[in-house]
């Protein structure tokens, strides 16, 4: 029963997640989607997803000895990258500092992989320090990013202007968009 769950419900699982964080970020990219709403809906699926990862990849080693999801990289990166294309497009530095802490279960994990199981050793793999040094180089990357993203778009899109199609929305008498539709924007813009 449990390789069952191992070799089927867990990697459908993860591929299922990884797609569903890989096409909200690219939405919120390609829809230049700044809102409240969108931004905390999808730092709730990260912080969920990051609690999951590292779950998921211990739960594979308790239960047979040793890693068999050699895939598991793959899903680690795909997670990354959401986590990179979210923080920066969002600006949220809080999505930033869940990497960090996303981080430390992927190091425990890590940990508990070569210190049980067949592959005992008592040694703390090279790995462990990588992780560390990955976690800091790519938040300064994301924090350098966001920060460069945002001023763009202060530049390009005004703050009185309406997020969706630019179109200038002071002394709008509605919270409507008159161009689009949008509704909020009165509320979103500095007037």
């Amino acid at each position: 029963m449990l390789e069952i769950m191992l070799w089927v419900v867990t990697p459908c699982l993860m591929i299922a997640g990884m797609t569903i964080g890989m096409v909200e970020s690219t939405r919120i990219v390609f829809a230049r989607a700044r809102r409240t709403r969108d931004a905390k809906r999808v730092e709730v699926w990260l912080r969920a997803w990051w609690v999951f990862l590292p779950l998921t990849l211990l739960f594979s080693i308790m239960t047979s000895g040793m890693l068999t999801m050699m895939w598991w990289p793959g899903a680690l990166a795909c997670s990354l990258l959401s986590t990179i294309v979210v923080a920066a497009t969002t600006g949220s530095p809080r999505v930033v500092v869940f990497t960090f802490v996303g981080f430390a279960p992927l190091t425990l994990t890590q940990f508990v992989f070569e210190t049980s199981g067949p592959y005992r050793n008592a040694r703390i793999d090279p790995l462990l320090i990588w992780l560390g040094l990955t976690a800091c180089s790519i938040g300064f990357l994301v924090l350098a990013y966001g920060v460069g993203l945002r001023s763009w778009a202060r530049r390009v899109f005004p703050p009185a202007v309406c997020p969706e199609c630019g179109y200038d929305v002071r002394g709008l008498p509605h919270d409507v968009c008159p161009e689009c539709g949008t509704e909020g924007v009165v509320a979103q813009v500095v007037q």
